[in-house]
């Protein structure tokens, strides 16, 4: 290039928004350019696309529900958020295990298949990757279990409680089976998580744990009621008070006589000791009945507190026995009206799912729009005068010729040196 015009392409005064006339001005100079690498492009696409085989999507649908259990259905209680029931679906159906068991059922490392150019050559340069040590080696089954959990893809439908499995692959009738298969597997692995067996069993245990427990409890009430006598405790409590009332009288009737004694014989005389044994007798049944009704408040205390012990059995108890009836119920449920159940399973798809027509025709749009850029890119680095206008604007002198002006044979010859 010219160093001369590279010094002075600043002073160029180029528009720079471009006009209709101006974009097509430079469309049809810069022709060679987009026209070629139009074709170079989309002759690449086409081949790419001859060459990688079509790829049919295989589609099935699932209904998950709110309620885990079957039998819930039908009770008032508030069910999960669908938001966080779809997100537990999806991430089942998609997990190693259900993709795992799938490769295993399906028996696909076993299976012949049909292998196209594309694949022969992308399995020969893992395998020299592999060679030269820069990629892991991995058998069969593993990358079967790789590749389906990558080209599977589990979503839900919005606003609704379906969830979709997809998958494409060249093979229509494999990548039917493989969804199939899916949500197959899904199924049982839901059943799995959430299944209620054995649950019966355990509340059988515990309900016939509690039910000796609180029979034990009952039976050691019954006894210490019975060696206490507290079977008529208030009975018992207003006789003692009764009692305690009557012998306080005593006292004070006999410390009244004493008194009155005192005041006539000494401590030795027979009637004062009389009276004295009497006082010693009566304060010795009231500590005595005093000591009873103690006793018998304790005792009344300790019986409240066993009784509200053989409550809480006897609630666990009952509680139990719920639960029990519950699980054995849902343990008798039927496995086919579950939460989650297929609703469509995944046709043999007829068509691609897009015709290589379409494809062709994005192809050469892209390849157009990558053409005509790679031409602006060349004309906004290009700093080589276009026109004798530019010249003369630039230089400040008339043009006596501009050599693309000259006739096609005029110009070959003045290359050539003929015109010498």
């Amino acid at each position: 290039m010219n160093k001369h015009w590279t010094t002075i392409d600043s002073t160029f005064n180029r528009p720079t928004v471009p006009t209709s006339s101006s974009m097509w001005t430079f469309l049809f100079r810069r022709k060679k350019t987009i026209l070629g690498m139009f074709a170079s492009l989309f002759l690449a696409a086409t081949a790419l696309l001859y060459l990688i085989p079509p790829a049919y999507e295989a589609e099935a649908s699932l209904l998950v529900e709110r309620n885990r259990s079957p039998i819930m259905r039908a009770d008032i209680l508030p069910g999960l958020e669908m938001a966080e029931v779809m997100n537990t679906a999806r991430g089942i159906a998609s997990s190693r295990t259900v993709i795992t068991a799938v490769v295993d059922s399906l028996q696909l490392p076993e299976r012949p298949h049909k292998q196209s150019l594309m694949s022969a050559i992308r399995k020969g340069a893992n395998q020299v990757l592999v060679a030269f040590g820069l990629l892991p080696e991995i058998n069969e089954r593993d990358a079967w279990i790789l590749s389906l959990m990558k080209l599977a893809t589990v979503k839900p439908v919005v606003n609704s409680n379906i969830l979709t499995i997809s998958l494409a692959l060249d093979d229509p009738e494999l990548a039917s089976e493989i969804v199939n298969e899916i949500s197959v597997q899904y199924v049982k692995q839901h059943l799995k998580i959430y299944s209620t067996k054995g649950l019966a069993e355990f509340y059988r245990d515990s309900m016939n744990a509690a039910e000796a427990s609180y029979r034990t409890t009952r039976e050691n009430v019954i006894a210490f009621k019975t060696n206490a006598s507290l079977f008529a405790v208030s009975a018992t409590r207003e006789e003692y008070t009764r009692e305690l009332g009557t012998l306080r009288s005593q006292l004070l009737t006999a410390s009244n006589d004493l008194s009155r004694l005192l005041r006539r014989y000494d401590q030795q005389h027979p009637e004062v000791t009389v009276v004295n044994s009497v006082i010693s007798a009566v304060e010795s049944r009231i500590a005595d009945t005093e000591d009873k009704l103690k006793k018998l408040e304790e005792n009344e205390a300790t019986l409240a507190d066993l009784e509200m012990v053989l409550e809480s059995k006897r609630k666990t108890y009952l509680e139990f026995v719920n639960k029990y009836g519950e699980a054995a119920i849902n343990g008798q449920a039927d496995s086919n009206v579950v939460n989650v159940r297929v609703v469509e399973q995944a046709s043999v798809p007829p068509q691609p799912w897009m015709p290589r027509l379409y494809l062709l025709l994005g192809a050469a749009i892209l390849s157009a729009l990558l053409a005509i850029a790679a031409a602006f890119v060349r004309e906004f680095f290009d700093s080589r005068p276009t026109s004798s206008d530019e010249v003369e604007r630039v230089l400040r002198v008339p043009v006596v010729g501009w050599l693309e002006d000259l006739p096609q044979d005029d110009l070959h010859a003045l290359w050539s040196g003929e015109g010498r």
